[in-house]
């Protein structure tokens, strides 16, 4: 496969406005140098998660919490510094596009504000694996709502199964497992294998996957990272699985 098979930055097709910023209060808005588009997720008052490839060396990072609708400014919104960038120390794109160890987590240099109803932390757990064959999760951003179209204005979610990794080939019937998802055991994949129509999309990286639990919880279990194009049936979205890098995230809160 050649690079251009793979949409690796910056990556929701399928779904619809949350309504508010109360709807994801974990949800985070990141610009790369005033240009690129991407998301994250709360952990705790003072730290992020998003994808690696999200935070390019040197590149200068606008943070908002609490955000929205990119159009107006809010009352909700908070502006955020970041004091320090900790990417994966394997994190490497390979030739063919697909990325491994696509993730970071960010400090930030003043706490948030809990006491906002549009921002607050999402869980995060070691224990809490996608059901086997497949299970609906969240996926959130203001990413594009097709391939190389404009960006969302307002915060769309959209509802997609998700699979484990190891049953990514037999869901989706890739040729080649490790040339599309090179790494099973962290990573997951969501899409629908039949009709597609259901994903991710630029913008969107780095933003969270989050399944809600028997309690009614949501907990985070992926983040964006790359995918083939948009919503393509047989091509899904892929996203680093956050339990199996759980003890890597906490090492750095």
């Amino acid at each position: 496969m050649s690079n251009s098979e793979f949409f690796t930055f910056p990556r929701i097709v399928g779904g619809a406005p949350v309504g508010s910023c109360q709807a994801i209060p974990w949800q985070v808005r990141i610009t790369i140098d005033r240009l690129e588009l991407c998301g994250a997720s709360i952990i705790d008052q003072t730290h992020l998660l998003t994808a690696a490839h999200c935070v390019p060396s040197g590149a200068h990072l606008e943070v908002v919490a609490g955000e929205y609708d990119l159009l107006h400014k809010e009352r909700s919104e908070q502006s955020l510094e970041v004091s320090e960038v900790a990417v994966h120390p394997n994190y490497t794109t390979l030739p063919n596009g697909a990325i491994i160890n696509d993730i970071a987590v960010l400090t930030l240099r003043n706490p948030l504000n809990f006491s906002n109803p549009c921002i607050a932390p999402v869980c995060l757990s070691p224990d809490y694996t996608v059901a086997a064959g497949g299970e609906k999760c969240t996926v959130s951003g203001w990413g594009t709502t097709k391939y190389d179209g404009m960006v969302s204005i307002q915060l769309q979610s959209v509802s997609i199964k998700t699979y484990q990794g190891s049953e990514c080939a037999s869901t989706f019937g890739f040729r080649s497992l490790m040339k599309y998802v090179p790494s099973p055991s962290t990573q997951l994949c969501a899409g629908d294998p039949v009709n597609g129509g259901e994903d991710a999309c630029q913008g969107d990286s780095g933003g969270p996957l989050t399944c809600q639990t028997a309690s009614g919880h949501y907990v985070q279990v992926g983040v964006v990272s790359y995918g083939k194009g948009c919503a393509t049936a047989q091509y899904p979205g892929v996203y680093a699985s956050v339990n199996a890098y759980y003890d890597w995230i906490q090492q750095h809160l």
